[in-house]
């Protein structure tokens, strides 16, 4: 219908399709993607909404030899877990990664883009300036070239009233227990930016993880594709208003109410990375409770956040 139209108004009208984050997501939601491909019955595929874990290399294998563009979506109000009205960092973060694995163009969706003075005038809320400024960066590789970034590993969650598995990433890997006898756990972390390539403009490269339940006295002994990393800046009273243990994590969305939680204990641990150790893509970071003499050395430690921080010299 849509290519009739199109004839008679001679100008394409376009079909765009908003679909799972992976195709085993569509699969189990009933998109069949591949016979949609075969069919060339889209000719846009929109990849999720609040995960920022698109497999794009998965869409683009299935879409091969079809003119469908295919273009990841973030949601900023039902955000992905932890991460709502995140710092401009993130932002840059989550682009790279989808530019770098072949994305046509990026989709926002719950952004705000009208002005304060706008906002003020019709009596809504300003969105938080991060979203402002990623609208002037995150377009292209190019304008998002030699500045800060965040890579995060996702987190789990989902919408309050999601029905399937659109909406939701229960497979995410975090919050992952470290367990009390020292057994290694590892978790991927996808980065965008080719640091290894870049030493020279690099100032700095961080890999934080943000931790409940670790005594001071607990050693968390990481590496980075295999290769030991040296604590760098230890924080015993970290707090997080987007984390909530001990408590339950409520669903994701809503309107960024939340508070700080004075008596919140959270660890944050900083660990040097040399800029050479950063793979482009997926880089593994491998965990363990080293030497601890807390007052319940049987105790797990949940891992709540893994982070890579970027910093570049000229920003």
């Amino acid at each position: 219908m849509l290519m009739d139209v199109a004839q008679n108004r001679r100008w394409p009208l376009l079909l765009a399709a908003r679909v799972s984050c992976n195709l085993e997501c569509c699969r189990q939601d009933g998109f069949d993607i591949d016979e949609w491909a075969r069919e060339n019955l889209v000719d846009i595929l929109t990849l999720g909404s609040r995960s920022i874990d698109c497999d794009i290399d998965e869409f683009l294998r299935v879409t091969r030899g079809h003119n469908i563009k295919l273009q990841p979506c973030h949601d900023d109000h039902h955000a992905t877990d932890a991460y709502q009205y995140p710092s401009i960092e993130f932002f840059r973060g989550v682009a790279a990664n989808w530019w770098r694995q072949g994305a046509d163009s990026l989709m926002t969706f719950n952004w705000s883009n009208a002005s304060p003075d706008l906002c003020q005038i019709v009596g809504a809320t300003p969105g938080p300036a991060s979203q402002h400024q990623a609208y002037h960066e995150i377009g292209s590789p190019r304008t998002l070239q030699g500045k800060d970034k965040m890579f995060v590993v996702q987190r789990r969650g989902g919408y309050p009233w999601a029905e399937g598995y659109f909406n939701h990433n229960d497979d995410a890997v975090l919050p992952l227990e470290l367990p009390a006898d020292g057994g290694p756990r590892s978790v991927q972390i996808r980065v965008g930016d080719h640091v290894s390539d870049d030493v020279q403009q690099i100032k700095q490269v961080v890999l934080r993880l943000i931790m409940f339940r670790a005594d001071a006295s607990d050693a968390i002994d990481a590496k980075l594709n295999g290769v030991p990393l040296s604590l760098d800046v230890r924080d015993d009273d970290w707090k997080d208003r987007q984390i909530f243990s001990s408590r339950p994590q409520p669903a994701s969305g809503g309107a960024d109410r939340w508070k700080i939680n004075p008596n919140q204990r959270l660890s944050r641990l900083d660990y040097k990375v040399v800029p050479r150790l950063c793979k482009l893509g997926l880089n593994q970071v491998s965990l363990r409770i080293g030497a601890r003499d807390s007052w319940n050395p049987d105790a797990s430690i949940k891992l709540e956040k893994v982070e890579v921080h970027v910093r570049y010299k000229n920003e």
